[in-house]
């Protein structure tokens, strides 16, 4: 039984960057919709650990659990693989 949802955003790949529950329901949103949403948290702990309302946010996407020594080369290599960027950091972080 294949369990992907199919929709407007079929065939788009999404990166999310995300600590804020705006930028985590964009994500939802639009992979509600059909986009392959990758969700880069950190190892340790993530928003879902922190409250428990993540965990519906996150639903439909790839939680990729990195830990604090995650290199420039894989953030490149997942960044070329994606057609869009969900990013709530501020410049200085």
């Amino acid at each position: 039984m294949n369990t992907k949802i199919e929709g407007a955003f079929q065939g788009i790949k999404v990166l999310e960057l995300t600590r804020g529950k705006s930028g985590a329901f964009c994500g939802m949103v639009l992979a509600d919709n059909g986009a392959e949403v990758i969700k880069v948290n950190d190892a340790g702990r993530g928003p879902a650990q922190v409250d428990p309302h993540y965990s519906i946010l996150d639903r439909g996407k790839v939680i990729y659990k990195h830990d604090i020594n995650f290199d420039k080369e894989n953030f490149i290599s997942l960044l070329k693989m994606t057609d869009v960027l969900i990013n709530d950091f501020e410049l200085s972080e």
